[in-house]
């Protein structure tokens, strides 16, 4: 999963989650939550910042 900055049209690699990929960006703040699997367990999620 990868984050595109419009502004700069940089590329942040956010990392990768197979069979789910629904990263979330805050709207008014660079934090961002990304899905991380573990097997067939459950999805948990990171969360981090833009930038």
């Amino acid at each position: 999963m990868f984050a595109l900055n419009l502004g700069t049209c940089e590329a942040t690699y956010l990392g990768d989650a197979p069979g789910y990929s629904r990263p979330t960006v805050a709207l008014e703040y660079d934090a961002v939550t990304v899905p991380v699997t573990h097997g067939a367990g459950a999805v948990s999620f990171r969360v981090g910042t833009l930038g």
